[in-house]
């Protein structure tokens, strides 16, 4: 991979995030327990979240300073898929509320410093 792969990963992971955002909306916590496609909706932009991420700091290690919690966002993508019978919907209402806000600002503070930006869409 080419570092300016590392843009379009990070870009994937903005956007996956904005996703799941968007798809949590207003949702209380039993409201979104209760909608199995927007569980699947969410969790699935998480898995992407954190397999991009991955993807990025294998690129350039440097990324990783610049997110926090960044393995704890790439851990969680590995409990997801590979404890998909366990998911705590709770955990994952929380991330979406309190972590992905988070994680989107400091994507986009990051995008514009990363090569081949102008090809990673906003």
């Amino acid at each position: 991979m080419k570092p300016r792969d590392a843009a379009k990963f990070v870009s994937d992971a903005r956007d996956a995030a904005r996703d799941a955002c968007e798809f949590m909306g207003d949702l209380t916590l039993e409201q979104y327990a209760a909608l199995k496609e927007k569980r699947a909706a969410v969790t699935h932009m998480l898995e992407i979240i954190g397999e991009a991420l991955r993807r990025a700091v294998e690129i350039d290690a440097t990324i990783a300073a610049r997110i926090s919690n960044v393995a704890e966002i790439i851990g969680t993508r590995n409990r997801i898929v590979h404890g998909y019978d366990r998911i705590n919907h709770e955990i994952i209402w929380r991330v979406v509320h309190d972590d992905l806000p988070i994680l989107i600002r400091e994507l986009d503070i990051l995008l514009p410093d990363l090569p081949g930006i102008e090809s990673a869409p906003q």
